[in-house]
């Protein structure tokens, strides 16, 4: 009799550990697909970025055309004001306007590059974080599906084990002469 107490509450362990193994596998499954959509958002984050660093380089790019030609024009303007030193001061003081002009349209120019430049900077960082919490969240979906195929491999042999000592009990009720009545998680022995 001691035995099948020690039986019937070893299958009681068995059915209990296969519950909390099924709670498990359920919550591995969610944090599963909650990781998948973390990933998809991140993805599309990362495209985002993609197009604005896209966008940023071609701006970047026009800006340094606009000053390559405003030097290239400063430079024409000084060789032509340098030939035109004799003419009258009306003639100084328009090439002096041209200059000051030029050198303020490059100043801007420059700053606007210097601020694309930090702008194009600041991107990159961001998505290389992205880039890292993308490749995060692909290691933590790996382990998440090893953790949830161990959970289904420890499930299998739990079953295996339920049904060993069920098969143990039915046969020490056999030899023992008792009848086994089955109802959910409860079991009653009648013996003779």
């Amino acid at each position: 009799m001691k035995h099948l107490q020690d039986e019937r509450q070893a299958a009681d362990e068995l059915a209990l550990a296969h519950s909390t193994l099924q709670h498990q596998s359920v919550d591995v499954a969610q944090q599963l697909q909650a990781a998948k959509e973390a990933e998809g958002h991140l993805q599309e984050s990362v495209r985002s970025l993609e197009q604005r660093l896209l966008g940023a380089s071609e701006a970047l790019a026009e800006r340094e055309r606009q000053c390559q030609a405003l030097e290239e024009l400063q430079a024409v303007s000084e060789h032509a004001l340098n030939d035109l030193r004799s003419r009258e001061a009306l003639a100084r003081q328009g090439r002096e306007s041209a200059v000051a002009e030029s050198s303020a349209t490059i100043r801007g120019a420059r700053e606007e590059v210097a601020r694309l430049n930090a702008l194009l900077e600041s991107t990159n960082t961001r998505l290389r974080d992205v880039q890292r919490q993308n490749a995060d969240l692909e290691m933590k979906n790996v382990q998440l599906t090893k953790t949830q195929k161990q959970l289904e491999d420890d499930t299998a042999g739990l079953y295996i084990g339920l049904e060993a000592k069920q098969q143990e009990l039915d046969l020490v009720c056999y030899l023992l002469g008792c009848r086994v009545i089955r109802a959910d998680c409860l079991v009653v022995f009648l013996c003779r």
